[in-house]
């Protein structure tokens, strides 16, 4: 817990030697994986982020935000499969989320399955009327699903 204190106030570096030492006496404590996986996101190391991101959906994280990372890391560095996989998973729990099924859609587009993109992030629209977000992602969707855009390698909500 006070590794979390120590990420939460930026004192990355003392939050990286506590949650290190965490998993030296417990391997297994997926909480430390996932706030290492924050850090390296961080110091600009997306990729060993992720890797320790998956080690602690592994371990049995289950935290909604622990899912919510690994579709974000995913969809920047171009892991569509992996980006749809973990964005289904926010969905499924909690299903009428504009922003999640809004992740989900952009996932789906990367996965190069834009018809269904187009009914979630329509669903998103429905559950969110009034988040300008939803909205912009439904375009994004339509501009992909009409060819007037390409589908991006990778992107960074």
């Amino acid at each position: 817990e006070q590794s979390l204190g120590f990420l939460a106030k930026r004192h990355f570096k003392s939050a990286t030697d506590h949650f290190e030492k965490a998993i030296q006496l417990n391997e297994s404590g997926w909480e430390s994986w996932w706030g290492l996986g924050k850090l390296d996101r961080v110091n600009r190391q997306l990729a060993n982020g992720f890797e320790k991101l998956e080690k602690a959906a592994d371990l049995d994280g289950d935290a909604l935000e622990l899912y919510l990372d690994l579709a974000n890391y995913a969809l920047e560095l171009g892991e569509s499969v992996k980006a749809d996989q973990y964005a289904r998973v926010l969905v499924e729990q909690s299903p009428q989320d504009p922003e999640l099924l809004s992740l989900y859609a952009v996932a789906l587009v990367m996965n190069k399955q834009t018809k269904r993109a187009l009914g979630v992030a329509t669903n998103a629209c429905k559950f969110g009327p009034k988040n300008s977000r939803t909205w912009e992602i439904l375009e994004f969707v339509k501009r992909i699903d009409k060819g007037q855009e390409p589908v991006p390698e990778s992107i960074r909500l």
